[in-house]
């Protein structure tokens, strides 16, 4: 695998700051970190006595069990009064009431999203709307046998995760979007790190809770390790194309018995091939980030690189958005980065297989050592030509600002284009 490792290494570089500041907010929560929890007050018509051994409230039981439409309707004009439109300070003063049409798992921001005119309120019919779609959900997620109905494990499992804020969950393209907190942050004439912070903290919760809702079957709030083997096995499979694609290049160029496999001096070959390939990125990283000029990167350096990619974060995420969120969803899902990631590697691909052919004095798929050591030369001078043509201050090295216009540049030149939506208003910072 290393020597997948190795090309991956650099076609990792144009998709690393197109998904790096969310990815690396989500990597500093821990896997088994439990989600937050909600009141465990009892659901409407729930006793004590009638709760599960675990203690977790029975909320199946009503949004499941014996939902009644009409009772609903009943129940929400009661929390709404004589305007007929629920807001989030009526939404507040219904929470723990008994019989109540607002339930200790509900949450206003998941409600809200059913707001579709923006008006500050929800009507009967958004309400019930977000109603419907919860009780679907969570029959979708936790009827295993498909019977309709929720018993056992499922109902056990569909408490716990309706306890752990499983309604929070919101529709696609409604509501409070990614895109409007973006949009409501660029008003401002300059964010403050806290208030960064706390963006960056909302956004990283949110791809948080995606990954639980997707690979935390059992709801209990965390990746027990047959949930992380799920999703390490799903990045696999996504990935397996391009790795399999990436391995037959190596055969073709090292293979030269033609049996399958490398022998200990094709072996050999590729380790030295290897050593110069990763010389590629790590030449590339010292012109990025080493500012003394002294030819290596210092802690101090490292900080330094950070903070500014921390400030620049909330640009990065406006511009991956219109990359990534093709259907204008103003959000990001799991799906959609897998996707995006997708068809970058096969851009990369497709761009790396014709470098390697101009490389080719005569024709043949195998280049020879002469051309090889040629290729790796052209690559170098391939990335340092990006890099003079992108440095706007002509300070020799690439900030966060020139290194999205270069990845820009790049995602254009192997067929990547910003989806033709509304551009996202680009946040100050």
């Amino acid at each position: 695998m290393k020597a997948t490792q190795a090309f991956l290494a650099i076609a990792a570089m144009w998709t690393f700051a197109i998904t790096v500041q969310v990815d690396a907010q989500v990597a500093s929560q821990p896997a088994d970190a439990p989600a937050p929890q909600a009141a465990s007050a009892p659901a409407a018509g729930e006793t004590a006595t009638s709760r599960p051994a675990d203690q977790t409230p029975d909320y199946v039981k009503d949004l499941i069990d014996t939902y009644d439409a009409g009772a609903e309707r009943i129940k929400f004009y009661q929390a709404a009064g004589a305007s007929s439109e629920l807001t989030e300070e009526k939404f507040d003063a219904a929470v723990g009431k008994v019989n109540s049409f607002v339930r200790p798992y509900d949450r206003w921001s998941a409600m809200a999203a059913y707001d579709k005119n923006h008006k500050g309120s929800v009507d009967s019919f958004q309400a019930a709307d977000y109603r419907a779609d919860l009780r679907k959900k969570t029959l979708e997620r936790f009827d295993k046998d498909k019977d309709g109905k929720l018993a056992g494990d499922e109902r056990a499992a569909a408490n716990r995760w309706l306890a752990g804020g499983g309604a929070t969950t919101k529709p696609a393209g409604n509501g409070a979007k990614l895109a409007d907190m973006l949009k409501k942050r660029s008003a401002d004439a300059t964010l403050t790190d806290e208030e960064r912070d706390a963006l960056m903290k909302e956004i990283a919760d949110e791809q948080q809770r995606q990954m639980l809702e997707k690979y935390d079957t059992n709801a209990d709030g965390k990746l027990d390790d047959d949930e992380r083997k799920a999703m390490q096995a799903d990045e696999r499979a996504k990935n397996g194309e391009f790795v399999k694609k990436l391995e037959a290049i190596k055969l073709r160029q090292f293979d030269t018995d033609g049996d399958g496999k490398l022998s200990e001096a094709e072996e050999a070959e590729f380790k030295e091939f290897q050593k110069q390939f990763e010389q590629v990125g790590k030449d590339f990283d010292l012109s990025l980030n080493d500012r003394d000029g002294d030819g290596k990167v210092s802690d101090e350096e490292r900080k330094l690189a950070a903070e500014e990619w921390k400030k620049a974060s909330l640009k990065l995420i406006a511009k991956t958005m219109r990359y990534i969120d093709v259907e204008g969803k103003g959000q990001i899902t799991i799906e959609d980065r897998q996707a995006f990631q997708q068809k970058v590697q096969e851009g990369t691909l497709k761009w790396f297989e014709d470098f390697i052919a101009g490389y080719s004095q005569s024709g043949s798929d195998r280049l020879t050592k002469t051309e090889r050591a040629d290729f790796v030369q052209g690559l170098k001078d391939d990335l340092a030509e990006r890099r003079t043509k992108f440095d706007a201050d002509k300070d020799g090295r690439l900030n966060p600002d020139e290194t999205i216009n270069m990845l820009e540049a790049y995602l254009k030149e192997i067929g990547i284009e910003p989806a033709k939506t509304k551009a996202t208003t680009q946040p100050a910072q």
